[in-house]
């Protein structure tokens, strides 16, 4: 149920963000916001992981 929820609620998003990722600016935008977050969750991972000494 929860996966029908999600793609109704992607697909009426994407209908209301198509107007501002017309402009290149936008997805310059978004690609930043999206590299800054992998980045984070790298950090996250790394900084959790449970290093031992070989």
């Amino acid at each position: 149920m929860d996966f029908f929820i999600w793609f109704t609620f992607l697909s009426f998003g994407a209908r209301l963000a198509a107007p501002l990722f017309r402009d290149r600016r936008a997805w310059q935008a978004l690609d930043l916001i999206v590299a800054f977050s992998m980045m984070a969750l790298a950090m996250k991972l790394v900084s959790d992981y449970p290093w031992r000494p070989l």
